[in-house]
């Protein structure tokens, strides 16, 4: 029987990358491992570029005969190929009971495939940090504010929930849950994700996944978010990124974070009460889907509350200004290769 994993995520643990992995090495996972990421865009599902399949499920989850057309076309594809397995990935589908009962639709098709669960979870001190930074700043006044939201101080409970379901409706063992943590991904990300689905990465060249924020999610230190925040009547909603997108083209790499950098954007108590109000849910997915009994996910040090910690200072203008300069000569650089380039055409 041809497995179908669904990987849904959690947002900020990394989705991204592996997505840009999956859809960059398409063609290597099907010749030389029999799995699947399919592109239903392509009349060949195992060709083209599909980074995830966000745009695809939306389009099919309000239309019932399109997804019977999809999934009828995904089993012959999986019979005439002798596919083992098949990877689909949206974060979205992370904490939606809804989507869990449409994607349940996946095993009626007319291909019995034994579906599995995969997600990443992030310590919830770090998360509420890569949460600020790309939604928190968009909405809220200030980082304490956005802190107290149940979505941060109950957010395990919501998670253990959403295990839950998808344990009830396919069991336990087909429910897999990794820790999203550096000193736990020994060989990092991409490395873990296709070893937790039973395949060999070291036996294979991959393609390296590419170099844009695609692939990479980058954030920004912290004196671009808090210009960013000062920004935020100009965001139309939590989704709009045109002002993220016109930074990282303008700015170098020395105003972004570097990948697990912590941001102390909250005290070090304030941390650790985020842990502790989601710990007893965080032992019990330890327990239940990761099989340890200490009932610990996360190997992390916990915060001191007695550590040194100094609030923001907020954003200067000897801070301001830097920023503002290098994107306006970044910006005026690429002015100027574009008239040259122009200069060259007509002559």
């Amino acid at each position: 029987m041809t497995t179908l994993i669904i990987h849904n995520g959690d947002a900020k643990t990394g989705t991204s990358y592996i997505q840009n992995f999956l859809d960059v090495n398409r063609s290597i996972l099907f010749s030389e491992h029999q799995t699947l990421y399919p592109n239903f865009n392509a009349e060949d599902l195992s060709k083209g570029r599909c980074h995830n399949h966000a745009l695809w499920y939306n389009r099919v989850k309000q239309n019932p005969q399109q997804f019977a057309d999809d999934l009828n076309k995904l089993s012959k594809f999986v019979q005439s190929n002798d596919v083992k397995n098949v990877i689909i990935s949206n974060e979205a589908w992370f904490l939606q009971k809804a989507d869990i009962e449409v994607l349940l639709n996946i095993s009626k098709g007319p291909e019995p495939f034994q579906l599995k669960t995969i997600s990443y979870l992030r310590r919830v001190d770090f998360w509420f940090e890569s949460a600020w930074k790309q939604w928190g700043i968009k909405q809220f006044d200030s980082c304490d504010e956005f802190s107290e939201l149940p979505l941060i101080q109950e957010r395990f409970k919501g998670i253990l929930n959403h295990l839950e379901d998808w344990a009830q409706a396919l069991g336990y063992e087909n429910v897999i849950v990794r820790p999203y943590e550096k000193q736990q991904l020994t060989h990092g990300l991409v490395h873990d994700f296709i070893t937790a689905l039973g395949m060999d990465h070291d036996a294979t060249q991959w393609n390296p996944t590419e170099a844009t924020n695609l692939a990479a999610n980058t954030g920004f230190n912290r004196d671009v978010l808090e210009m960013l925040h000062y920004c935020r009547n100009l965001f139309t909603d939590i989704h709009d990124n045109r002002l993220f997108d016109l930074f990282s083209d303008l700015l170098t790499e020395n105003f972004q974070k570097k990948p697990f950098e912590d941001y102390a954007l909250v005290s070090p108590q304030q941390r650790l009460n985020m842990i502790n109000n989601n710990l007893p849910y965080e032992n019990q997915i330890a327990e239940k889907f990761m099989g340890r009994e200490n009932g610990t996910v996360f190997h992390d040090r916990l915060p001191n509350p007695d550590e040194p910690w100094q609030p923001y200072e907020g954003l200067t203008l000897e801070k301001a200004l830097p920023i503002l300069v290098t994107m306006i000569d970044s910006n005026n650089q690429k002015q100027l290769e574009n008239r040259r380039l122009l200069s060259q055409i007509r002559r």
